[in-house]
């Protein structure tokens, strides 16, 4: 299988998770992310989808203000193809420190930083106090 087909293949599944993740999300009003329905603090992915969002509408500075490296989602499934997994490393480092700077600056109160009180650490948590 030649590199543009296992891109494309890569590329086509990753569009079906989001909008599967998109449905779930609309019809139960929740957060479909594991990280922050079970930890409760966002996932170093977390406002991708409203940042693709805001760029279909075509607010880019609202896009990337809800995650600054939105546009690296759509190289991922090359990266995951073309090159090693040394960089694929290094683009997990990137988007870990990113995570890291967004939740410093802006946790606990600011979408899509904000803590979720349902969560089911936080409700184990409770109960020790």
């Amino acid at each position: 299988m030649d590199t543009f087909k296992i891109y494309f293949k890569n590329f086509f599944i990753m569009i079906l998770i989001g909008i599967i993740v998109i449905l779930i999300s609309k019809y139960t009003n929740k957060p479909t992310c594991i990280f922050y329905n079970y930890i409760g603090i966002p996932c170093p992915t977390c406002g991708i989808t409203r940042a693709f969002k805001y760029l279909i509408k075509g607010d880019l500075n609202k896009a990337f203000y809800f995650h600054p490296l939105f546009p690296l989602v759509l190289l991922f499934p090359m990266f995951c193809t073309k090159y090693s997994k040394k960089f694929i490393y290094i683009l997990s480092a990137i988007f870990i420190s990113v995570w890291i700077i967004r939740l410093y600056l802006l946790f606990p109160n600011t979408p899509p930083m904000n803590i979720n009180n349902d969560s089911i650490l936080f409700k184990i948590l409770s109960l020790f106090k």
